[in-house]
């Protein structure tokens, strides 16, 4: 009796599933449109490629193709740019140092000879970490404006200015490795942040006049990304690491702020040597064919990226 009861129960369960699985059946071909059912018009254009993808998948999969072909062909575009590899790189070197000084500047003041108290130097770092960067980039912009670097075809005259800039950040790291005080310290700290801050908006600039404007936003994208994983994560990792191997503090601080402060020359001399091969003339770029900036739309893409605070 048992095991009746039990065949009946299962076959109620399987009875259940089936009435189930015919409504679903059911409900599906109602829902389906007229124009799929169409057997006559069907009939009549019935070919060999009836075996195909359904609609929904071939528009999916057509999606797919034509987003990995646009970014391959975007990828090749900028890769056949030079002046937009070298900004870009510059770029990372310099935010890299930035990030680097963000995090080590306050201790590396306090542990200098003559230092104040730990509170001051606290103050003092934050004061120059916040308000140089920007005053330099206001000014590099200003500077920048003024002799028409960011006009189109005037790519040349904005690198004039930034390899000025970066040639006097690049002086910090040898300048620092001779002096161990504080004054000397901050004075070359405040120097860098000015200086490294003023390159900033024309290397900006660059970027952004470098590129057809159909390329602009995904280099942008690209760039900005490339910045981060790069100069705020991979950068830093790498010294801190190399900083572990010194068993005194002021050892290891004394290491890496120098490292960071000497990563500014291979960007001053990639600089130097990108305004080398730069054409010299007021004309048009022939690579580019970009419109005018404006001081507004450069302020604009600064505001916009926080680039001259990213380190904060």
């Amino acid at each position: 009796a048992a095991a009746a009861a039990h065949a009946h129960k299962n076959w109620r369960i399987a009875l259940l599933v089936q009435a189930s699985l015919l409504f679903v059946v059911t409900l599906r071909i109602a829902t389906v449109p007229l124009s799929q059912v169409d057997v006559p018009s069907r009939a009549q254009s019935a070919r060999v490629d009836c075996f195909a993808l359904p609609a929904e998948a071939q528009g999916s999969l057509t999606r797919v193709q034509n987003l990995i072909r646009e970014m391959r062909e975007m990828l090749q575009g900028m890769n056949r740019n030079p002046l937009t590899l070298s900004m870009s790189s510059i770029l990372c070197l310099f935010h890299a140092v930035a990030s680097s000084l963000a995090l080590w500047a306050a201790p590396y003041l306090w542990l200098s000879d003559h230092a104040p108290s730990g509170l001051m130097t606290l103050i003092l770092s934050a004061c120059v970490l916040f308000a140089l960067p920007t005053l330099g980039a206001w000014l590099g912009a200003i500077a920048c404006d003024r002799l028409e670097g960011f006009k189109a075809g005037m790519h040349s005259v904005a690198l004039k200015v930034a390899c000025c800039f970066a040639t006097v950040a690049a002086l910090c790291g040898p300048l620092n490795s001779a002096t161990e005080s504080f004054l000397p310290r901050f004075l070359l700290l405040s120097c860098w942040m000015f200086s490294a801050g003023a390159v900033l908006p024309i290397c900006c600039a660059l970027l952004m006049t470098s590129m057809p404007s159909y390329l602009r936003s995904f280099n942008a994208a690209s760039m900005f990304l490339i910045l981060h994983l790069l100069s705020y994560a991979v950068a830093p990792t790498i010294v801190t690491i190399l900083m572990g191997c010194f068993i005194r503090p002021e050892k290891a601080l004394n290491f890496g702020v120098s490292l960071a402060f000497w990563t500014t020359t291979p960007a001053a001399i990639l600089l130097i040597f990108t305004y080398a091969r730069e054409p010299k003339g007021s004309g048009p770029s022939s690579l580019s064919g970009v419109d005018d900036l404006s001081l507004g739309d450069v302020s604009y893409e600064l505001a916009r990226r926080r680039m001259s605070t990213a380190p904060l």
